[in-house]
């Protein structure tokens, strides 16, 4: 079992460096086992035909079957070879191949009297790790049916008055366990292979996050020194052109959106900078995004915004950041709006949930986001927008993924666009 934990181990590595080319990883990690297995059979020739186990007449056939195999893993070898042996069906192709030697092989050294007859369990164990779905199962009906073939065409050693059926059918029964087990570990690993890449995007977003907390924390001081020169220069033109009602009706704005812009600067010097040690509030989430909503479309008066929230979701409970995520969804809002066409753009607001997750889907109405904006939805600088830097997003997303849930975009039925948050509801976030 180590053995096979330290192959899967091995074979999945390489495939993360060659871009997803799994099946060609796979065909390099056969050609390199078929090679050992090839060496293997041509070193035991002279000890098997001294113990009897190989006819000196029947060499001739033996080194026939593997030249071919020779032949064969130097073709596969070979650019040529691994561009026509591509995918899983040319992997269940080599290794029903490989059953099919091992069986004349055996057949020509007393079949199932042979001890290497056990090679069939390991090639049992090594199909789970190659193969997958109908082709797993195929392999192990090819398996079995060749070790049916070795052991009543061979000869066959009496073991305390045991009838051959009867052994037989033991031996099939421990193969089929085996590689039952085996593709239950299989599948486990690759579960949690999968389950470790995503973790590992997750934590390289929330990274991120952190790296973007912190430029917003330096632009924020950087810019609070001139907002500060500009609040007193306004300040003094105040107070020298107080005779004059509107230009200081004009300078008392302009003083109201720097005061504006200085609190939103200290709100993300604040929160951004120390973006590791985020706190999370419980926030019963339902009535939040209907505030959320209510506040964004009370400024939007060609907005129509429509909110619903499942009966099941009005309760229910999230461990959030209040200000990140507000942020976050306000930016949501946003590129809604300005995806929408026409003069009342429609934005629909829904809140449902399971027993794991809460849902927050904002559709809106506009023409839909193109492909390639789709396939690279949530990088950063990437956007839908002339002019966009798609930092919205990709906070929201990076936000949601440290949280543990995710951001998804759907084409939404009669045209436009639904994002779609996946947030853990509070029991299940840590």
């Amino acid at each position: 079992m180590a053995f096979l934990i330290d192959f899967y181990h091995a074979l999945m590595t390489p495939t993360l460096k060659t871009v997803g080319d799994e099946c060609g990883a796979k065909n390099r990690w056969l050609c390199l086992l078929r090679w050992v297995a090839i060496f293997a059979q041509l070193i035991v020739i002279g000890p098997g035909v001294g113990v009897g186990l190989l006819d000196i007449a029947d060499v001739p056939k033996y080194l026939a079957v593997v030249a071919t195999l020779v032949l064969l893993n130097i073709y596969l070898s070979r650019s040529d070879g691994r561009a026509v042996f591509r995918g899983e069906g040319a992997l269940f192709v080599q290794l029903s191949l490989d059953v099919l030697a091992l069986t004349l092989l055996l057949n020509l050294s007393k079949g199932c009297a042979n001890p290497l007859v056990v090679i069939f369990y390991l090639n049992a164990a090594l199909g789970p790790m190659i193969l997958t779905g109908v082709w797993n199962n195929f392999f192990l009906l090819i398996t079995c049916l060749c070790y049916g073939i070795v052991c009543y065409s061979g000869v066959y050693m009496q073991h305390a008055g045991i009838p051959r059926e009867i052994k037989l059918g033991s031996e099939l029964a421990v193969l089929i366990i085996m590689w039952r087990l085996t593709t239950f570990l299989s599948r486990y690993l690759t579960t949690l292979h999968s389950d470790l890449e995503k973790l590992q995007r997750q934590r390289a977003r929330v990274d991120n996050l952190r790296m973007l907390g912190a430029v917003a924390a330096s632009f924020s001081h950087e810019f609070s020194t001139p907002l500060n020169t500009i609040k007193i220069r306004l300040s003094r033109i105040s107070r020298k052109m107080a005779s004059n009602s509107d230009l200081l009706l004009d300078i008392n704005s302009a003083v109201l959106a720097v005061n504006q812009c200085e609190t939103v600067l200290r709100s993300l010097f604040g929160s951004q900078s120390q973006a590791e040690s985020i706190q999370l509030n419980e926030i019963t989430i339902a009535p939040f995004i209907e505030k959320i909503c209510d506040k964004w479309s009370a400024g939007q008066s060609d907005v129509q915004l429509d909110y619903h929230a499942d009966q099941g979701a009005i309760d229910t409970k999230c461990r959030l950041p209040k200000i990140l995520f507000t942020r976050s969804m306000i930016d949501i809002l946003d590129n809604a709006f300005q995806a929408s066409q026409g003069n009342q753009a429609q934005i629909k607001v829904a809140v449902s949930t399971d027993n794991q997750h809460v849902w927050i889907d904002v559709a809106d109405r506009g023409i839909g986001m193109e492909i390639k904006v789709k396939e690279r939805f949530g990088e950063a600088f990437i956007s839908a927008r002339p002019g966009g830097t798609g930092l919205g997003i990709f906070t929201a997303l990076s936000l949601l993924e440290g949280l543990g849930g995710t951001l998804h975009v759907l084409d939404r039925f009669g045209g436009g666009t639904t994002m779609r948050l996946q947030i853990p509801i509070a029991k299940d976030v840590l």
